[in-house]
Parts: structure tokens; sequence; C-alpha cells
């Protein structure tokens, strides 16, 4: 047998085959690294988005049940001392007995809702009460963010019609709109209200 016969008998791969056959692989892998990255970033995305909504619906549970506690300790003090657009301050009896006062204010900023609560450092025996006040600013906890409403607080009276006094104040309405930090502009905000009646007043 010939040296020409045995080379043309051999096995393997020219270098014109070997560049187009690593050619294909790098495609395969950029490919396959894309469509994985941009499968990590959609879980990503859809994590966030589920725990924003579910700290949405917590904000909404923590404000229904202070409020179901409110109390001031007299029948002729208000249970809510300040109130507006995007902000709630009122007081709600603990659970504890005998029971102590705390002051319990929901304040939005910069999408933010936050609530801080200060406990008094007596304890409710006879009404009218008067209750005192531990000299420190209670720290506020972030709740939910991402919330793109201006009005987050509406307050209305026996008739149904919107008030700014806080002795007339018989219901409290509460709207989040919340959007994802992580959403596309294509995706749009959830929206979460409840109406909470106050205790006492019908």
């Amino acid at each position: 047998m010939t040296a020409r016969r045995r080379r043309s008998d051999e096995n393997g791969f020219t270098l014109i085959e070997v560049i187009i056959a690593s050619a294909i692989l790098l495609l395969a892998t950029t490919s396959i690294y894309r469509v994985f990255n941009s499968s990590s970033k959609s879980v990503a995305m859809l994590q966030n988005m589920v725990e924003e909504q579910a700290d949405a619906r917590y904000a909404l549970a923590t404000v229904q049940s202070d409020l179901r506690n409110a109390f001031s300790g007299s029948d002729t003090v208000p249970q809510i001392s300040n109130l507006g657009a995007t902000t709630l301050t009122f007081t709600a009896a603990d659970r504890t007995t005998p029971i102590h006062l705390r002051r319990i204010t929901y304040t939005l900023a910069a999408g933010v809702l936050s609530r801080s609560s200060l406990t008094s450092t007596n304890t409710y025996t006879t009404s009218p009460m008067t209750w005192t006040w531990p000299g420190t600013t209670p720290t506020a906890v972030a709740l939910v963010s991402g919330v793109s409403n201006t009005t987050v607080f509406v307050f209305k009276d026996a008739s149904g019609a919107v008030t700014a006094t806080p002795a007339n104040v018989t219901l409290v309405q509460i709207t989040l709109t919340v959007k994802s930090t992580t959403a596309t502009a294509s995706q749009k905000p959830e929206t979460y209200t409840t109406s909470i009646r106050m205790r006492g007043k019908g």
C-alpha cells in the first residue's frame, strides 16, 4: 500500500471543518446563554412582583387590623388625631390586659407606605383616660414600596360625604396602586382597596 493511499484512508477533520464546527458551537452556546439569561430575568421579575403584591395585601390587612382596634379611652376624644391623603394617625388598644394605648401613624412618602407605633406607659382604668407617652420617637417600618397613587386615605362621615374633621370620621377608605419596580412599561399597576368602619361609629 502506498503512502498516498494510507493518507487518503486516515480519519480526521480538515482545518476548515474545525473552524466551521467551532463557529456553530459558539453560536449555539451563545443562543442557549441568551435564552437562559432571559428566563432568569423573567423569573426574578415575576418573583419580585409576587413579593410586592403580597406586601400590598399585608399593608391593607395591617391597617384594617389597627383601625378595628381604634380606641381613645374617652367618648369625647376622637380616635383619629391627624388625617390627610397620605397620612393617618390614630390611637388603638393593644391586646394586653390591662390595655395599653398605641399611637399609630401611617405615612406615604416617596412611594413607600410606612407604619410607626408608640405604646403608652400607663394602662386603661376608667374613662376618660389621661394617657402618658414615652419621650422617644418611634421607628417607621416600611410596609410596601412602589405605591404610585397620591391619595391613599379617604375619610367619610355618617352621611357618606368626604370629611377632614377627625371627630366626624366614620369610615376610612384605603387605596394602594402598586407597580413593581422591575415591571416593564407595558405592565399595568395593581390596585388594592378596602374600607374600615370606625369602632362605635355606626
